[in-house]
């Protein structure tokens, strides 16, 4: 009889301790190995022995709060453990389920606004506040807890974990590198020297600006020629860089997923080649995943969040600095985004802010401490490169390159940190010079992408409006090159270069002969017709397996005339529908560029054409497509003044031009556009219609359009 009284009691007491376990085992053990898993170039700590000393410290403060709750009495004793198991299960909620539904932007230090999701914003915080209370008082209502109710956050933070402990993460390798750095990457070669720096985000028209504007400045660039009419591939930089290193364009259609990207950039990065040839490679990327196997060093210096680290700085950026960052991505997880852009706050995280914990204020730590510990040798060529935060988003530094927390983003703070980056690549050129090896050092600085900026020498609108100046700037990444024995003044050419042709440019500047996508840049002649592409794609939906939604523009002449810049592609791998009965934000965001879609009323009967090109995906029924019309529904306002348009599908011109009739009665006219069989393809087509004229309206000095467009039908 005495053990059967007994063991309720014990059954009590073991799902009281499992609700402590239950608060931190999420906390201090599935989440800190998740995140470190998934940001292990960051992480100097392997997963094992992270695992190893999150599980004591998790078991080890349940029972320390456990026992200090039992010292409060039974009544109290009951009371905090169902606080601690409430709070277990609003955490595994948070951090396992909602936290996932809503996109946090990069990482990078950029500016992200959590407000800019509304009403979900503040439900989520109001509804975290008030979930604690609620599963607090629905567990007391329950006389015995059993204890399979605590082991639901555990399981479930479990599940979380479970693919990390069983299948490792198929990513970067962890930054194992202790804290003592080869003498060797300090020296550079007296017989041939081939440096490639990639300082992040810097805007091709910014530089050439200061460099006008700063002939002083300017006069370190001996030897340099700088590609004014090039043109990036994409806004953003882990496409960008895949494609540096390679010559090729990014495979958007798989995703970027480790399991194919890593293999592939140690089979195809041009550094390889280098390898081969005999150089030396030392490598600073901004990631271990561009740490090609063949390099002699690489030592990855994350710039992402102000983590500009360089190597004599390293010895805060190891165990410790990766404790710091984990916790806060952990906290960033677990709670709502109210919390979140504290934790966050815009990229000066709440415990891993570099600047306050001592690691380098300077943008370009590793370029510095080339120029201050250089030796020459003898030995072999030697290549380095060297990835480093440039002018990302957002500007934190000034002319001198003093560091300032908040600066706006706005183009005369970018112009002073550029000045500041565009000064140490100068203070290292000088260095050089000094040490007699400049002659036969060749040297390439390219951007990944520009800062999102109108260009200063934007000569006229985008052709299609949803290419928006800030995003033109983007596809404006600088690109300046200096050959070996070349050393009289900058020049500046008009080649039609592109992102591409940087890989080949590097091999050439080696005295390799390889095959690669791209070109020489100096194989290039100003006059060249030569179309390039910028594609921007989903930010949002690049990491991971699943093909990325990306537009496809073409840029056929300069790229300082936005008229150049035409829409070719749209692909977003979901159907499309087939017909428009109302052009608006709700029906279209998705598959039309060049209307201005109103995503604060989604519903609008219609929406204006703002460029030239509208543009937007059929998937037409399969008897449509045997011959049909196409309606367009549209209104001309009387100061656009007569108006035309041509019709293409799949970039085949469809018919001859069609004249709008100058009249406004109907406010609507239906245009109709015969198609002949087979234009449309099964699946999405394209279709682009493009206005001969744009006129500004009367009533605004900023708005400009072609039509109003209501509605677009297809019929048999």
């Amino acid at each position: 009889m005495h053990n059967k009284v007994d063991q309720p009691e014990t059954q009590s007491t073991a799902a009281l301790y499992l609700g402590h376990l239950a608060l931190w085992f999420g906390p201090l053990f599935a989440t800190p190995l998740f995140v470190a898993a998934h940001n292990s170039a960051d992480v100097t700590i392997s997963l094992g022995t992270l695992a190893g000393i999150c599980a004591v410290f998790s078991i080890m403060l349940s029972g320390i709060t456990f026992s200090l709750s039992t010292w409060a009495g039974r009544v109290w004793h009951k009371r905090i453990s169902i606080a601690f198991l409430a709070m277990a299960f609003v955490l595994a909620i948070q951090g396992n389920l909602i936290h996932d539904l809503f996109y946090y932007g990069d990482f990078n230090g950029s500016p992200v606004n959590f407000r800019a999701n509304g009403w979900q914003f503040h439900a989520e915080w109001i509804g975290f506040l008030l979930a604690i209370p609620l599963v607090s008082w629905a567990l007391a209502r329950i006389r015995q807890i059993p204890a399979w109710i605590p082991m639901l956050p555990i399981v479930s933070s479990l599940l979380l974990v479970s693919p990390v402990l069983l299948t490792p993460v198929e990513g970067v390798s962890p930054n194992t590198v202790g804290d003592e750095v080869d003498s060797a990457v300090f020296q550079f070669s007296d017989a041939s020297n081939l440096i490639h720096l990639l300082p992040d985000g810097l805007q091709g028209d910014i530089v050439e600006e200061v460099l006008n504007e700063d002939s002083d400045l300017a006069s370190h660039f001996k030897g340099f020629t700088l590609f004014a009419n090039h043109v990036g591939r994409y806004q953003g930089t882990a496409p960008a860089v895949a494609t540096l290193l390679t010559g090729e364009p990014f495979q958007f259609e798989r995703g970027h997923d480790y399991a194919w990207v890593i293999p592939y950039l140690q089979e195809n990065a041009y550094q390889n080649s280098l390898s081969e040839a005999g150089f030396r490679v030392d490598l600073v990327p901004a990631s271990g995943l561009y740490c090609i196997g063949e390099a002699d060093s690489c030592h990855p210096r994350s710039f992402n969040d102000m983590k500009a680290r360089g190597y004599t700085r390293q010895a805060f950026g190891s165990a410790l600095h990766s404790i710091y960052l984990v916790a806060d991505l952990t906290l960033f997880r677990l709670f709502p985004m109210a919390v979140k852009e504290k934790i966050y706050d815009q990229g000066h995280w709440f415990l891993s802010d570099t600047n306050a914990h001592g690691t380098s204020p300077h943008p370009d730590p590793v370029i510095r401490e080339w120029t201050s510990q250089m030796e020459v040798t003898s030995d072999r060529p030697v290549y380095k490169w060297y990835h480093y935060i440039g002018t990302h988003i957002p500007p934190h530094w000034d002319s001198n390159c003093n560091y300032i927390r908040e600066l706006a983003h706005e183009r005369e703070n970018y112009k002073q940190q550029t000045v500041c980056v565009l000064t140490g690549i100068a203070d290292f050129l000088q260095k050089l010079k000094s040490a007699n090896i400049y002659d036969q050092t060749a040297i390439v600085i390219t951007g990944d992408h520009g800062i999102n900026l109108p260009p200063s020498d934007q000569l006229q609108p985008s052709f299609n409006a949803s290419l928006y100046a800030g995003m033109s700037g983007s596809a404006r990444p600088a690109f300046l090159v200096k050959r070996r024995h070349q050393a009289g003044p900058l020049q500046v050419s008009e080649a039609p270069t592109a992102l591409e042709d940087v890989a080949a440019t590097v091999l050439e500047l080696a005295g390799l002969d390889e095959e690669n996508y791209g070109r020489s840049a100096f194989s290039l002649d100003d006059d060249e017709d030569r179309p390039r592409l910028f594609t921007p794609y989903s930010t949002s939906q690049l990491w991971g397996t699943n093909p990325v939604p990306h537009d496809v523009y073409e840029v056929k002449g300069n790229i300082r005339d936005g008229q150049n810049w035409i829409l070719k592609d749209i692909l977003v791998y979901e159907p499309a529908p087939s017909s428009y009965p109302a052009v608006n934000y709700e029906s279209a965001r998705q598959f039309m560029r060049g209307a201005s879609l109103n995503p604060n009323q989604p519903g609008e009967e219609s929406s204006w054409i703002s460029g030239h090109q509208v543009a937007f995906l059929v998937s037409p029924d399969p008897d449509v497509r045997r011959g049909m019309e196409m309606i367009l529904t549209l209104h001309v306002p009387e100061w656009v003044g007569p108006q035309s348009f041509e019709v293409s599908v799949n970039d085949e011109q469809i018919g001859s031009t069609i004249e709008v009739p100058a009249r406004n009665d109907p406010f609507w006219q239906e245009l109709v556009v015969p198609v002949p069989a087979k234009t449309f393809r099964e699946g999405n087509n394209i279709v682009s219609v493009v206005f001969d004229t744009v006129a500004q309206s009367p009533q605004s000095e900023t708005f400009r359009a072609s039509s109003l467009l209501k509605s677009v039908h297809l019929r048999p």
